[in-house]
């Protein structure tokens, strides 16, 4: 199953970060709908260059859900 990945550019900050659906088996871990990872920069491309290590931040975290 493929996974959509996007960024998305928080409106106060003007920061991207990666917005992922919370999947239901981690609701009582993770009490949100979404999950929002920052790239730590304004610029598009930079955040797109700065996706993978983002995305592997993300894996890590649904990992130490798995654990909880």
């Amino acid at each position: 199953m493929a996974v959509k990945v996007a960024l998305w550019k928080d409106p106060r900050t003007g920061i991207y970060k990666l917005r992922q659906r919370v999947p239901t088996r981690y609701h009582g871990v993770h009490k949100a709908e979404h999950c929002k990872i920052s790239t730590g920069t304004a610029d598009r491309r930079e955040a797109q260059r700065r996706l993978p290590d983002v995305l592997a931040r993300w894996q890590a975290l649904l990992g130490s859900w798995e654990q909880a």
